[in-house]
C-alpha cells in the first residue's frame, strides 16, 4: 500500500472529515499489474485501518486516459452534494490524441464517489499535459492538493509535473517541479487552468546553493501545503532522485 490520503474538508485545509463513525482514506495499490486506488476506514486516525475488498478506481480501457492505472489520490468531502471528490494521477497505456506533444504523459483526473457505493464515477481529465509547447507541465502532471480561496466560486491547487514529454513506455521523467492551477467553478470538477504567472514555484537551475548542499535535487514530489491561522504556510515535499529522496520544507505566504 502507498499514497494513503485522508478524506479532507475542502474548505478547511488540513482537517480530516469523519463520515458517520469512521475516517476514510484512499491509497494506491497494485491489482493485476496495474496501479489502482483503494479505500480504507478507521474509527481513529491512528488506526487500525480496514480496507475494502475492491478498488474504488480501477484502470480504464486500453485506449482510455487511465488505461495503465491510477495513482496519487487526494479526496474531499462535499457535504452539500453528498459526494466525495477524488483527484488522481491517471496513466494512459496508449497514445492520447488530446495531448500531442506528450501522448503517454499522465494527466490529472477527477471522479465522484457516493460514500455508500463500491466504485467511483470517473468524470475524466481536468488537466492534461502536452497541449502547449514550452510549458512546465508539458510532459506529465502529478498529485493535486485542493485549496479554497476567499471567493467561494474559486479554487486553487498545488500540482507537480514535468516539461519532459513522454512518448513511449511508462514513467515520470525528470525534472519534477511544482506550480499552481486555478478553477473558477463552485464545484471544482472542470474548468481548471494553469496559473502561468505564479508557476513554477522553483526550477532546478535556480535552486539555492544551500538547498543543493542539503541534498535537494531536481525533483519535487508528493507535496503537502499546510496553512497556518496567520496565513503563513509551509510546503512539505519529497526531493532527490528515485531511491534517495528526503523530505524538505519551504515557507510560503498564501
Amino acid at each position: 500500500l502507498a499514497e494513503r490520503g485522508i478524506l479532507m474538508d475542502p474548505r478547511r485545509p488540513g482537517n480530516a472529515i469523519r463520515l458517520g463513525d469512521h475516517f476514510v482514506a484512499f491509497f494506491t495499490s497494485v491489482c493485476d499489474g496495474a496501479k489502482v486506488i483503494g479505500r480504507a476506514r478507521a474509527r481513529y486516525l491512528g488506526g487500525p485501518w480496514h480496507t475494502d475488498d475492491t478498488a474504488v478506481i480501477s484502470k480504464g480501457a486500453a485506449d482510455a486516459f487511465d488505461g495503465h492505472g491510477a495513482d496519487a489520490p487526494t479526496a474531499y468531502w462535499f457535504e452539500d452534494r453528498g459526494r466525495i471528490l477524488l483527484f488522481y494521477m491517471a496513466y494512459p497505456a496508449e497514445p492520447q490524441p488530446e495531448q500531442p506533444t506528450s501522448p503517454l504523459g499522465s494527466c490529472q483526473a477527477v471522479a465522484l464517489l457516493d460514500p455508500a457505493a463500491a466504485q467511483a464515477e470517473k468524470l475524466g481529465p481536468i488537466l492534461r499535459p502536452g497541449t502547449k509547447a514550452r510549458h512546465w507541465c508539458n510532459g506529465w502532471i502529478g498529485g493535486l492538493q485542493l485549496l479554497p480561496t476567499a471567493n467561494p466560486q474559486q479554487w486553487v491547487a498545488l500540482v507537480n509535473g514535468s516539461a519532459t514529454p513522454v512518448h513511449e513506455g511508462y514513467g515520470e521523467p525528470d525534472p519534477s517541479v511544482a506550480g499552481w492551477a486555478r478553477c473558477d467553478e463552485a464545484f471544482p470538477t472542470g474548468g481548471w487552468i494553469f496559473d502561468l504567472k505564479q508557476s513554477p514555484i522553483e526550477v532546478p537551475e535556480k535552486m539555492p546553493a544551500a538547498a543543493k548542499q542539503a541534498g535537494e535535487s531536481t525533483n519535487f514530489w508528493r507535496h503537502y501545503l499546510l496553512v497556518l491561522p496567520d496565513e503563513r504556510a509551509r510546503i512539505y515535499y519529497n526531493s532527490g532522485r528515485y531511491g534517495n529522496e528526503q523530505i524538505y520544507a519551504r515557507g510560503w505566504h498564501v
